[in-house]
């Protein structure tokens, strides 16, 4: 509520002074009375609540709505809504608008039949001529303007990532997307630039080499099928010549023995996640 307020007396500022610097004429206006107003005429009787603004045009012409209830000579009260244009003069001495020249555009009675909805609308008509005026605060006036603002709506995937669980040494090997591969140089290899993870291609074999951060797998496929392999095609000697997998001489070459619980692979698109864990769950769990 506090932000709305603020935000109305900047607006109301910014067009005070944008009336001023565009040389606005100073009109004799009355005060605003305050809201609802009421009128009689001819024994009818109506009630006027402050104007809804959908537009303010140059500062010049308003668009809006206005809440009635309009009681006919004789009859019993009937809310209904006016949309209108009116012509607007600021004075802003009095900082007050003064709207005229109403023309309405279209009124509604809820609940009433058309027969008497037409009645309606003809006795509205006399009551906001095109002579007939109205004053309100430049203050109501602009928190009354409909804000037109707010930031179109943008869809977003709040998807929630899949997630794994493994009771046991694990990597996730993730793809951006399908895989994209590029050569390794001075290496008869080829690796998958979008993995997360060292990932090679024999393009002879058609077998994939994977390297999980201790020890090689090595699968057909790359979404699964990956077990550890005790040797290398003598071609990925050279891998390490690259300066990107240097990092890998070191783990190029016979395994060091048989590992006693090897890594799992899971191979996913890129928006999952993997929980590892050392050993199964114990239930119950304790509390502290």
């Amino acid at each position: 509520m506090a932000t709305s307020n603020l935000s109305a007396k900047l607006t109301a500022f910014v067009l005070m002074l944008t009336l001023v610097a565009v040389g606005f004429p100073v009109c004799a206006a009355a005060d605003d009375p305050g809201w609802p107003r009421e009128r009689d005429q001819d024994g009818a009787h109506i009630v006027l609540y402050q104007p809804q603004i959908d537009d303010w045009k140059q500062f010049k012409q308003i668009s809006g709505r206005m809440a009635i209830s309009l009681t006919p000579k004789g009859g019993k009260p009937h809310l209904g809504v006016v949309t209108l244009q009116m012509d607007t003069d600021t004075d802003m001495d009095s900082r007050t608008v003064l709207l005229s020249n109403p023309t309405i555009t279209g009124t509604s009675f809820p609940g009433v039949d058309p027969a008497s909805a037409k009645k309606l609308d003809e006795l509205v008509r006399t009551f906001l001529k095109p002579e007939a005026t109205l004053t309100i605060s430049v203050d109501r006036l602009v928190a009354s303007i409909d804000e037109k603002t707010a930031a179109p709506a943008v869809a977003v995937k709040n998807d929630p990532p899949v997630i794994f669980a493994s009771f046991g040494p694990a990597i996730l090997l993730l793809i951006d997307g399908e895989p994209v591969l590029a050569p390794v140089e001075n290496a008869d290899m080829q690796y998958v630039i979008n993995a997360n993870w060292p990932l090679f291609l024999d393009g002879d074999s058609h077998q994939y080499y994977l390297f999980t951060g201790e020890r090689w797998v090595t699968s057909s496929e790359i979404k699964g099928g990956w077990k550890e392999t005790a040797s290398l095609p003598p071609k990925m000697v050279k891998i390490p010549g690259d300066p990107q997998w240097a990092g890998l001489k070191p783990y190029i070459g016979p395994p060091q023995g048989r590992c006693r619980r090897c890594t799992s692979v899971t191979c996913r698109p890129n928006s999952s996640s993997l929980a590892v864990s050392q050993s199964s769950p114990r239930f119950p769990v304790p509390s502290w």
